[in-house]
């Protein structure tokens, strides 16, 4: 039985990893985008479809002496703008699944990655996707509203993630579940399909299986 943490950018986060913590120990964790910088247990595989951003987030985790304990995921090279491909980027994948070839942010993307890895059980915090929200790290701009555009593909995603990926908070925990101790200790069903969308590149002998801990 293999589970999976997903850590996203949503407020509130920090408590939903908290509450998740409770439920026992992770193979692998994804930690997406500016949660990245705060996020201080590893290894971990940091998340996301800007790479634009990350030397700026690189820095900014470095200048808080936190250890560089992670690598970096992202989309394929194709769905990088050109300017930016030179970003140093550990694995790529595509953000595409199967069902449909819309993206659902960064968070759908981590999830994606969970799957693709082989994990039965996968709890995701900090990604309600329901724009009833705020960024953890940027209150002052206020909730997330454009959230509504990447419903549509999590809208495609959900039914092949029933029974393998729970939810702490919003929109994404009605239609998924909330994370339960029986659940997540394997007492209830797990059915699922195989890996939707399974073109990916590893770059310097990188592999999602090989970023694992405990949190």
């Amino acid at each position: 039985m293999k589970r999976a943490l997903v850590i996203g950018c949503a407020t509130g986060v920090w408590q939903e990893v908290e509450r998740a913590k409770k439920l026992g120990t992770y193979d692998t964790v994804y930690v997406i985008k500016l949660a990245g910088v705060d996020y201080v247990d590893g290894p971990f595989w940091w998340v996301t479809l800007h790479p634009d951003f990350m030397v700026e987030y690189i820095a900014l985790r470095r200048s808080f002496g936190h250890p560089d304990n992670y690598r970096v995921l992202g989309p394929l090279l194709e769905e990088t703008a050109p300017r930016y491909r030179s970003v140093p980027i550990e694995r790529r994948m595509t953000y595409k699944w199967d069902v449909t070839k819309l993206s659902g942010s960064s968070g759908l993307f981590a999830v994606k990655a969970a799957v693709e890895d082989g994990h039965d059980k996968i709890v995701v915090a900090g990604v309600p996707m329901d724009g009833n929200l705020g960024h953890y790290r940027r209150p002052q701009k206020g909730n997330w509203t454009t959230a509504k555009n990447f419903r549509p593909a999590w809208e495609k995603v959900i039914p092949t993630l029933l029974g393998r990926v729970k939810s702490l908070s919003g929109s994404t925990s009605d239609k998924l579940g909330r994370p339960t101790q029986e659940w997540f200790d394997g007492h209830t069903g797990t059915t699922h399909s195989g890996p939707s969308g399974a073109d990916s590149e590893v770059t310097n002998g990188a592999s999602l299986s090989g970023v694992r801990g405990p949190v």
